[in-house]
């Protein structure tokens, strides 16, 4: 009988990838935002 209470190689890899790509996305949505902000602050500061 095998203990399998620990998480597998597989498991972490799964993890990874789905955090890996929240961060995507986040980054993505963050990205077009804040040029918008900078480009704002640019104008307001001319």
């Amino acid at each position: 009988m095998r203990n399998e209470s620990g998480a597998t190689a597989l498991e972490y890899g799964l993890i990874i990838a789905a955090t890996s790509v929240a961060i995507l996305v986040s980054l993505q949505l963050a990205g077009d935002n804040l040029g918008v902000i900078l480009s704002t602050i640019s104008t307001a500061l001319q």
